[in-house]
């Protein structure tokens, strides 16, 4: 099973996808990030979910994890975030799960072969995965 973790910052995009191989062990397969260039002109958005697609079409998620961002109050998500949600949600070929912070924060999985910036984004694909197998 693939499984895809987003998380969104600012005007980017982080992702990780991660490989549940036969015998239960998880391996980490792409991870990198996307960035919307323009949030209020067409072809920047029209260029981000060109990448998106094509992200979506080389990884093959089963599943995604989100890391959730509220949608108000003071650590809501700006319009950037939010523009790229949406276009994520679009174009998923799959059941897309918002995973709570609370939820992150509580993942152990780590890799120290990624940088810092990508761990919630390996987080949330390992518990979307683990809400998903239990």
């Amino acid at each position: 099973m693939n499984v895809m973790g987003i998380e969104f910052a600012a005007s980017n995009l982080f992702y990780v996808s991660i490989k549940l191989q036969d015998n239960g062990s998880l391996l980490v397969s792409q991870a990198n990030k996307l960035v919307l260039g323009d949030t209020r002109s067409r072809e920047g958005l029209v260029a981000f979910q060109n990448a998106v697609s094509t992200l979506f079409n080389s990884a093959k998620p089963e599943l995604i994890g989100i890391k959730s961002k509220p949608e108000s109050g003071q650590m809501r998500a700006g319009a950037a975030a939010l523009k790229m949600e949406g276009i994520v949600l679009a174009n998923s070929p799959c059941f897309v799960d918002f995973v709570s912070g609370a939820r992150i924060n509580a993942c152990t999985a780590s890799d120290q072969t990624l940088h810092a910036y990508l761990q919630p984004a390996l987080k949330a694909a390992h518990a979307a995965l683990a809400k998903r197998m239990a």
